[in-house]
């Protein structure tokens, strides 16, 4: 080991920081910005799109500063690194996804009790159950006829798109990732994009590209009062497929204690984890890897088990698709709810059982301006310690004018 290469490291294991793209941008003042990262010490940057940007996404202008930005990198010997959303989370595309076909639109299945239940509610149900007496009985397709005259509350299941224009930052509803079709449309409208523009540079100049807070479930725009869980239409033939089980006459159980409701909640999950795993993550990485590039990034909610299954399912499976696995560590402490070590060293197993090279980390978003590097510095050797070995800091932003302070 040249212990000296520590003192004055090579730019592949230097910081690789996001870099916001916030404001009306131009391929002079991108390129000026680069030589700036390379004076200062930076290995590379993420060009990420953020609150603020004027420049239409993905326009021909847009593509002009990010082959400004990739020229330069070139030129002072960093890597550019491409990022796949306007904003986050990754999958609409800044809408462009959604808007070329709204049947892509994320799915879920709510659940909604009628205390004074009638035939026409019955018949307005997509799936439905009686309760009588306290007991969930009758769980049927809307069309079977009613085989109880009177009911206490009536329960009903129904799928439903997302509505038009619910988004997280531009008003535009978000991509089912569990429909494999929907997920390539975002493929066709962001990746290939970026390939038809730059792909003479992947593998080289712009050696990946980061995913980020991708989730088969959003609860932005919904009526927080409303139960509801991912859905896809394909997850019942899924879901009988891993399970040998009818999942309609089961789907009381996934909202109340009714039934072999452990079994069957245990198996919907497994199940749509699977899904989304396949269907995103994995061709994603399979995408990337035919472009001669690496995936990178990290999921929604991946700081504890608990609220893994509500947003991702399982965060090791998606890991062991990424060509760099990595997790992000909000806030300036680990005492803040974020940054447990279960979140890095759920990142180090993948990494160490199977033979990656990289496990990346997203530092210290959320923790603001005055932030002294000192806790900088002991928030990274935190994550050292714990088994990450690339460090994306967050964030050097393009401008500072005005509100994108």
């Amino acid at each position: 080991m040249d212990h000296s290469q520590f003192k004055t490291p090579p730019n592949q294991y230097r910081e690789l920081p996001f870099w916001s793209w916030n404001d009306d941008l131009d391929p002079a003042e991108v390129a000026r910005q680069v030589k700036l990262f390379a004076h200062a010490g930076w290995g590379g940057f993420f060009i990420h799109a953020r609150s603020g940007l004027k420049t239409p996404y993905l326009s021909e202008q847009w593509m002009a500063c990010v082959g400004a930005a990739v020229d330069a990198a070139k030129e002072h010997g960093l890597t550019a690194w491409l990022y796949d959303e306007d904003k986050w989370p990754s999958g609409f595309a800044g809408g462009l996804s959604v808007a070329a076909n709204p049947a892509h639109r994320m799915m879920h299945l709510f659940c909604s009790i009628d205390d004074k239940p009638a035939l026409i509610a019955e018949r307005i149900a997509m799936f439905q159950a009686r309760e009588v007496e306290g007991e969930l009985i009758d769980i049927r397709p809307v069309d079977t006829p009613s085989l109880q005259d009177s009911a206490d509350r009536l329960i009903q299941f129904y799928p439903q798109h997302l509505p038009l224009g619910i988004g997280k930052f531009n008003g535009y509803s978000y991509l089912s990732m569990l429909d494999p079709e929907a997920v390539r449309g975002f493929i066709e409208t962001t990746h290939e994009a970026y390939k038809a523009h730059l792909g003479a540079h992947f593998g080289s100049t712009i050696p990946g590209i980061f995913t980020d807070e991708p989730a088969y479930l959003t609860d932005k725009g919904i009526d927080p009062s409303q139960v509801m869980l991912p859905w896809t239409d394909e997850l019942p033939r899924l879901y009988q497929e891993r399970s040998g089980r009818d999942l309609l006459p089961e789907l009381a159980s996934l909202f109340f204690d009714v039934g072999d409701y452990h079994q069957v909640r245990y198996e919907f999950w497994a199940t749509v984890t699977q899904r989304f795993v396949d269907s995103y993550t994995k061709q994603i990485a399979d995408w990337c890897a035919a472009n001669h590039l690496k995936s990178t990034g990290h999921l929604m909610h991946e700081d504890t088990l608990t609220r893994q299954v509500e947003r991702i399912g399982s965060a090791m499976q998606h890991y062991a698709h990424m060509h760099i696995p990595g997790v992000d560590n909000l806030a300036r402490t680990i005492n803040e709810g974020w940054g447990t070590v279960l979140t890095l060293k759920q990142l180090d197993s993948v990494v160490s059982q199977m033979g990656k090279e990289r496990a990346l980390v997203e530092n210290y978003g959320a923790s603001g301006y005055d932030f002294a590097h000192h806790g900088r510095k002991w928030i990274g050797e935190w994550a050292y310690v714990l088994g990450a070995n690339l460090n994306n800091p967050h964030l050097a932003a393009y401008s500072l004018r005005g509100a994108r302070k």
